[in-house]
């Protein structure tokens, strides 16, 4: 009735059913055909690209967000003395109570952080690579480095720091996450200068007292 046919199959569409192709129109069935045999693309460094890229950056910032909220909540210093919550003292890196056989607290101290500037200063820095590297790496080899970054940086204190003291924050996943930056820069033949740059001057603070380097080069390390 239409005089209209699928450029595909040749068969009749009415008007109704057509849909609008490159060339002519196709009907439903080869749309439904052509939609299913459709490959998402694949990262180069394995694994399908994050169809929703920064999806899993914004999870781990509210996770690390919401053990602030509730160490700060249950801490009778609040906000700004979080770290005396019972909670905290029971998440946080200590090197003798891992050695006890207390190996949470190797991934646990990374989700943990002193105060809210030690807090905003690591989600600055996570939000700043987290979602270029998630949609280079696909959703779980970038959840992979941010872990092993974590778990890097608190096997180094738990190896060479002093084993009474107390380590947290998700220092070493971010250096992970700068390591991994560094790698694909290079591996793509960008350039790296400016990533070289910004890692250089976050080593340097490093050195200031309270900041554990080990967690920091550890992370690195394992990025």
């Amino acid at each position: 009735e239409t005089w209209v046919s699928c450029t595909r199959c040749e068969r009749p569409i009415c008007p109704d059913c057509l849909r609008p192709a490159a060339v002519g129109f196709h009907c439903p069935q080869c749309v439904a055909e052509g939609v299913s045999t459709v490959r998402r693309p694949r990262s180069p460094y394995g694994g399908r690209i994050a169809e929703r890229p920064g999806l899993v950056t914004v999870v781990l910032g509210v996770l690390n967000v919401a053990a602030f909220a509730v160490t700060a909540l249950t801490s009778p210093g609040g906000l700004t003395v979080n770290s005396a919550s019972r909670l905290f003292s029971q998440l946080v890196l200590v090197p003798v109570r891992v050695a006890e056989g207390e190996y949470w607290r190797l991934l646990t101290a990374a989700f943990l952080h002193v105060g809210p500037l030690h807090l905003i200063v690591n989600l600055l820095a996570l939000f700043v690579v987290g979602p270029s590297l998630e949609r280079v790496f696909g959703t779980w080899r970038y959840l992979a480095v941010y872990l092993l970054g974590a778990l890097g940086g608190s096997v180094a204190v738990y190896l060479f720091e002093d084993p009474g003291r107390a380590v947290a924050g998700a220092s070493g996943a971010i250096y992970g996450l700068f390591a991994a930056t560094l790698v694909v820069l290079r591996s793509l033949g960008l350039d790296a200068r400016f990533m070289l740059l910004a890692i250089g001057l976050n080593f340097a603070v490093s050195f200031a007292p309270g900041i554990s380097l080990l967690g920091h080069f550890g992370g690195f390390l394992a990025g």
